[in-house]
């Protein structure tokens, strides 16, 4: 008992207003600094696991550049503008994802990370796509050869002609 009075924190609460009002805002601080720390955390983050892409971004460049300028020659052909637009569209999307991790890893952004998978995965997306037209397009070809027998006919003729083949 200090004159007369309990301390409970009700009292300390009425009596002490300036010292609550301290302790109040060092743990309002504390919070704050955990905040900044926990930014600085997600920084971290983000650039250990952007880490493997940044080190491929070079790669991802050259190759988004060989299909812009794969997509320009077929452009040149009169069959080739018909499909010139998806490897020029590939190019630059794997250019823009080697762009947004370069980003990611200087800056710790992590939308720019978000947005680099997201172009990495939809380019393995349309590839994937792309190989199973080739497929079944391949698949169709070599049952519509052998039913009509153009591919044997084809066979006969080389085999005629006298060519060695090996």
């Amino acid at each position: 008992m200090v004159s007369g009075k309990y301390l409970t924190p009700l009292n300390y609460f009425i009596n002490e207003p300036v010292l609550v009002c301290k302790f109040l805002r060092h743990l309002l601080q504390q919070k704050i600094n955990n905040m900044e720390t926990s930014d600085q955390l997600q920084e971290k983050i983000i650039k250990q696991v952007s880490a493997p892409l940044y080190s491929a971004k070079r790669w991802m460049k050259f190759i988004g550049i060989l299909l812009i300028i794969g997509g320009v020659f077929y452009a040149l052909s009169i069959v080739g503008i018909i499909f010139a637009w998806i490897p020029i569209w590939l190019g630059i999307m794997v250019t823009g994802a080697a762009n947004k991790i370069g980003m990611a890893y200087n800056s710790g952004d992590k939308y720019s990370f978000i947005e680099a998978q997201k172009k990495i995965g939809l380019y393995f997306t349309i590839y994937g796509v792309l190989i199973l037209i080739f497929l079944i397009l391949t698949l169709v070809f070599l049952i519509v050869a052998l039913s009509t027998g153009f591919l044997t006919e084809m066979i006969s003729n080389i085999e005629n002609s006298g060519m060695q083949y090996y």
